[in-house]
């Protein structure tokens, strides 16, 4: 079955392959194959997002917006997604629109200067 194939593989396998860890980190976010498991997914999608990965970014950044698995961040979900519309993901600026009102001025302008983040 699916999920034994998926587990036969080390989160190492896939280090270098960012459409691979999208794909992995999404299984692990939406518990259908794999086992929920939002630290992992977490990881995958930072690990694409480094690569330069839109959709990792996009990943990533929906994490910081919503708090699940990484410490809730609109500041840093704005960096995120800012990235990963500027890596060539149009739907990224739908969830600009969403978190700019959440940020004050100061806050914003950090944002817009700021062009990846640190983890």
């Amino acid at each position: 079955d699916q999920h034994r194939l998926v587990e036969t593989f080390d989160l190492q396998d896939f280090q270098f392959c960012s459409q691979a860890q999208v794909a992995l980190a999404l299984n692990y976010m939406e518990g259908k194959v794999l086992p929920k498991d939002i630290d992992k997914s977490a990881e995958l999608f930072k690990q694409a997002c480094q690569q330069n990965n839109s959709m990792g970014c996009a990943g990533m950044g929906a994490l910081f917006y919503t708090g699940e698995g990484v410490k809730q961040s609109y500041t840093i979900a704005y960096v995120l997604f800012n990235k990963a519309y500027r890596l060539g993901s149009p739907e990224a600026l739908k969830f600009l629109e969403k978190v700019e009102p959440k940020l004050d001025k100061e806050e914003l302008e950090k944002a817009k200067l700021a062009k990846d983040v640190l983890y």
